[in-house]
């Protein structure tokens, strides 16, 4: 997982993207190793937090049609999180398909959409309050 990624460390109240940030710019999603953070936008407010195991930032890897954050997060402690840019990532899954562990890739990546699909059903959630 190293290769493909490197860690990063945050304070607590450390904001780790900016809702309307370019997420192309940074390209990169992450995966929460500890600690906790808060997913809030403006608009809605705290949509949720994410813990140890889930992903932030994962609409990088499902979908190439966002170009801006959808939504601020912050470290609500100490925490840190698995940095994944979209083309090592790739590599990744290249390198895992070549040795038959493709299998390995795709629960890593339905973790992210897991998150991602949570991450939708708060905002519909905060919608309908």
């Amino acid at each position: 997982m190293m290769k493909c990624g490197r860690l990063q460390r945050l304070r607590p109240g450390q904001v780790l993207y900016q809702e309307t940030d370019p997420a192309q710019a940074e390209n990169a999603w992450f995966l929460v190793l500890y600690g906790k953070l808060i997913l809030r936008t403006r608009a809605e407010g705290t949509l949720g937090v994410a813990a140890a195991g889930d992903s932030v930032g994962e609409e990088m890897l499902l979908s190439s049609e966002y170009c801006v954050r959808e939504e601020t997060c912050v470290a609500e402690g100490r925490a840190g999180v698995l940095v994944f840019e979209r083309e090592k990532f790739s590599g990744l899954k290249n390198w895992l398909t070549s040795i038959g562990l493709k299998s390995d890739y795709l629960l890593l990546a339905s973790v992210f959409r897991k998150c991602y699909d949570r991450k939708k059903a708060w905002r519909r959630a905060q919608a309908a309050e």
